[in-house]
């Protein structure tokens, strides 16, 4: 695997790694893949400050709704909280 494929795929919810092959039954991960790419750069460095503050404490509101819709992908990162 080449370096660049594995840093994009360690940005992905943990969720999403771990489950892979329901997330990408489900749709999950092409979503996540529409709304990175969807970003500008500055946009991506932005969001990826607030993943790195933390699981759990990634904001679901942002006032760019390119970011605010690619940080829903996390909303739920600890599976204990996912809706059933």
């Amino acid at each position: 695997m080449p370096v660049q494929e594995f840093l994009h795929i360690i940005q992905m919810p943990e969720n999403y790694i771990i489950h892979r092959s329901e997330h990408q039954a489900n749709g999950s991960i092409a979503a996540w893949q529409r709304s990175y790419d969807k970003m500008a750069s500055d946009e991506r460095r932005a969001a990826k400050c607030f993943i790195a503050k933390g699981k759990g404490l990634v904001p679901i509101t942002s006032p760019n709704r390119r970011i605010q819709q690619f940080l829903r992908h996390y909303r739920y990162e600890d599976e204990s909280q996912e809706p059933k």
